[in-house]
């Protein structure tokens, strides 16, 4: 009986699937499942699929990214996973399940109360500067936030002080929520979609 079945989905920000931006191009170096930012029931019926053609295998190794909305919705559809693995697929019942999240500043505006599934590692880098411009609604809709019980929880709210303007913002709002997922601050998207291919970040430089 083969180990492990190893599958990879990606979730962009909200409007993003047209809008493209460096964390598109960062899951695509990883995965070839790229879901827009609240197409939970699509991943859903994905995983679905991928498990009832899949060989005989032990462990289900589900590696998940998510950048805004789609950090919210790659938790959502983690907790549904480890919680109800029965919904999934009945292939999954007394099957160890290993789920890993990387997250790239994950908004819950106007999104269901954050329920985190237990055991389950994540990696979250989040910015609480909000959206400088750009984006619809108010600048705070778009403060990314901490994610309870998490590996990493890194703050990048000051990354942008002391900085030149870059893309237009300010230093003192930098960087905003469209530089995190849009423009590569830090090379923070490119770390946490590793977790789609790696299991796990890379250290921060």
């Amino acid at each position: 009986m083969k180990d492990r079945l190893t599958l990879t989905l990606g979730f962009l920000g909200a409007f993003q699937d047209w809008r493209g931006g460096s964390w598109e191009d960062a899951l695509r170096r990883h995965t070839t499942w790229i879901f827009p930012s609240r197409a939970r029931r699509a991943a859903f019926q994905h995983l679905r699929d991928e498990i009832e053609q899949a060989p005989p295998f032990e462990t289900l190794d589900l590696r998940m990214a998510g950048y805004s909305w789609g950090a919210w919705t790659a938790i959502e559809l983690a907790r549904i996973v480890k919680e109800h693995p029965a919904r999934v697929h009945p292939r999954l019942v007394d099957r160890t399940l290993d789920v890993r999240l990387g997250l790239l500043d994950p908004v819950g505006t106007l999104r269901m109360r954050l329920r985190v599934p237990h055991d389950v590692p994540i990696w979250n880098v989040y910015q609480q500067n909000g959206c400088y411009r750009g984006c619809p609604g108010l600048s705070q809709w778009y403060r990314g936030r901490p994610i309870p019980g998490a590996l990493l929880n890194h703050d990048a709210t000051l990354e942008g002080r002391e900085q030149p303007i870059r893309d237009g913002v300010p230093p003192d709002r930098a960087p905003d929520h469209i530089q995190m997922g849009y423009r590569g601050w830090g090379g923070h998207d490119a770390r946490m979609a590793a977790v789609l291919s790696e299991g796990e970040p890379p250290p921060l430089t």
